[in-house]
């Protein structure tokens, strides 16, 4: 009987401690794509040479606050510097399609040399779109599961899986004092125009923004604690992360073919499957062992 109760006890035991890490996740692989896919744009720009655009790169919406009208938004998005390096007409693609202005004027390259590969800019809107949330820690944990979005030669949306592997790791030279965020995603899913995604962890907030790949080495990005220390106050003090509501109505969808059913294993939280698992066994374990505890009493009333 006393293993029954051991075992009864341990079950609990574990099911409080993963539901404590659920809760500390919060989001599922699905909830976080949904996320990144709201808040991330392509960022387009006009040809240096000839007529019409080409895609110069990925970002991500961080904020707003309002137009000077009241009636419309200014809405703040992060991407890498290297993106928007030149003084010409750059456009805005929202996750619903519409192609938004860029005034160059707005354009913050943010300071720190060859170390930081960081920009701000800004479009305007009637529409209501959600920015991302801005991780606030001071810490990240190597081997941690991070997900990057971004636009694949500026057509194809797409959302990646990968690792941390070193949040602070030198960039250049050795002694050069410049460090970045590295990473590792799956070679053969990183492609132009990915550049200035956002990077995001297990609760859905942006801890970076990718920035390079390496021929030799993990793929780089910059760090959103660079973003915080080093972008201009006025920029920090009016960024808004809750979107203003309510947000503007999706557009009517194109009729589309039914979707392939996933292979198995793909996009599972399998923590989530064995949080699952621990609770039922837990419960199971739990009327065990109040049988066995009960037991004693209703003999001694027979």
């Amino acid at each position: 009987m006393k293993i029954y109760s051991r075992l009864a006890a341990i079950l609990l035991c574990a099911t409080v401690l993963l539901a404590r890490r659920q809760v500390l996740v919060a989001q599922t692989i699905p909830e976080i794509k949904n996320r990144a896919e709201k808040s991330a744009v392509l960022i387009i720009r006009e040809k240096v040479t000839g007529e019409g655009t080409k895609f110069a790169g990925s970002g991500v919406i961080i904020g707003w606050e309002e137009g000077e009208g009241g009636e419309d938004y200014n809405y703040y998005v992060l991407t890498a510097g290297h993106v928007v390096p030149t003084e010409i007409n750059y456009q805005v693609t929202t996750h619903d399609g519409i192609r938004h202005n860029v005034d160059y004027s707005t354009v913050e390259q943010i300071s720190g040399g060859d170390c930081v590969d960081l920009a701000v800019l800004q479009f305007n809107s009637d529409r209501r779109y959600k920015p991302v949330k801005l991780d606030e820690s001071d810490w990240l944990g190597k081997d941690a599961e991070i997900y990057l979005f971004g636009w694949a030669e500026g057509a194809n949306a797409r959302f990646v899986t990968g690792e941390m592997v070193d949040p602070e790791l030198e960039t250049f030279e050795p002694g050069s004092g410049c460090k970045s965020l590295a990473f590792q995603f799956p070679e053969d899913q990183i492609e132009g125009g990915m550049s200035g995604g956002p990077v995001l962890n297990r609760s859905g907030d942006l801890v970076g923004i990718f920035v390079a790949i390496r021929v030799f080495g993990p793929q780089r990005g910059t760090w959103v604690k660079t973003f915080r220390s080093r972008a201009k106050a006025n920029v920090l003090n009016n960024l808004k992360e809750e979107p203003p509501t309510p947000l503007s109505p999706e557009p009517s969808p194109e009729p589309t073919k039914p979707p392939v059913p996933p292979e198995v294993g793909e996009n599972t939280d399998w923590w989530d499957v064995l949080g699952r698992v621990l609770t039922i066994l837990a419960f199971v374990g739990g009327v065990v062992f109040i049988a066995i505890k009960a037991r004693p009493l209703w003999e001694n009333k027979k």
